[in-house]
């Protein structure tokens, strides 16, 4: 065969033709072969995102903590669970039980709240132990936020008195116990207002201003306490030196219980008698959530031992 470049013309003519028509001929065989057949080709465009696929999971927290980071993994799902549980309050030294406390649940879609959140597990409020005639911590509140926006929040129980008990959280929080002489103990806490705090009763308490120490997203304080707020800000109990609620053998006081608004705190006894227990804090969802099912004092919950701590909250988060 001669080099290419002294094929004559007319003959690379000729090749050129042959080949164009054998390519042809094998187009036409595979289409034949493939008829009826669809076929769609893509081609990445630079710059374009990938789809995501739901991978279905959950997050569940029950250790106490002011500062959690909740990755909810829930890109390319539908619908994000969110169940939080408030802490309860703790028990009286002379068999006051604490407040439960609140739950509540709600849903979000997944498009809109996929991502990193932050939560807050209210700590059970710390009970008398063995110290008679004192009051209890109220329990602390649950939240979770994300960008800022506060998503939920389940109040926490109130603190018992001495021997009275503590209100449950809820969407309107429990008032607490009082005595047989007069009301001590502290109101609710609601959708707009801290619980109300215990009652002045002449000859037997003074009705300090603490009581009333129960603005959002915070416990109430009892009488005669520092105002100190532990993890999840539940109210602190009335428990001063010597394990007493006051002076000459009256009765301890509970705390307000932590919340969207706390329990307001109680007054404690005079005269022997009985200290009130601490109002329970207030649920909260965004109103746009939806199907918003509270249930108060379905919580966390109290001891079943005299003077013992309350149960801490909880977080679940479930997406699909």
């Amino acid at each position: 065969m001669p080099a290419p470049d002294r094929i004559p013309r007319f003959a690379r003519i000729r090749l050129a033709v042959s080949a164009c028509l054998s390519g042809a001929l094998l187009l036409a065989a595979a289409s034949s072969s493939l008829a009826g057949t669809t076929y769609v080709f893509r081609t990445t465009i630079p710059g374009d995102p990938a789809q995501s696929t739901c991978v279905p999971g959950s997050i569940t927290e029950n250790t106490s903590d002011a500062s959690l980071q909740l990755n909810v993994a829930a890109q390319g799902c539908t619908t994000i669970t969110v169940t939080l549980q408030g802490a309860a309050g703790g028990n009286g030294g002379d068999g006051g039980t604490g407040g439960a406390g609140g739950q509540i649940q709600f849903t979000l879609p997944a498009a809109t709240y996929a991502g990193t959140w932050t939560g807050v597990v209210g700590q059970g409020g710390m009970g008398a132990g063995s110290s008679t005639y004192s009051g209890a911590n109220g329990g602390g509140y649950t939240s979770v936020s994300f960008n800022g926006t506060l998503l939920g929040v389940a109040g926490g129980g109130g603190g018992a008195g001495d021997d009275a008990y503590g209100g449950s959280g809820g969407m309107t929080g429990g008032s607490g116990g009082g005595s047989p002489s007069c009301s001590t103990g502290g109101g609710g806490g609601t959708g707009s207002a801290g619980g109300t705090p215990g009652t002045i009763c002449s000859g037997y308490n003074s009705g300090n201003s603490l009581g009333s120490a129960s603005g959002a997203l915070t416990g109430g304080s009892a009488e005669y306490t520092s105002g100190a707020l532990g993890i999840g800000a539940g109210g602190l109990g009335d428990l001063t030196a010597n394990g007493w609620g006051g002076t000459n053998g009256n009765g301890g006081a509970g705390g307000g219980g932590g919340g969207y608004y706390g329990g307001g705190g109680a007054t404690y006894g005079g005269n022997y008698e009985t200290g009130g227990g601490g109002g329970g804090g207030s649920d909260y969802a965004l109103p746009s959530a939806g199907n918003v099912v509270d249930t108060p004092g379905g919580g966390g919950q109290p001891s079943s031992t005299v003077g013992g701590n309350g149960s801490n909250g909880s977080i679940t988060i479930r997406w699909q």
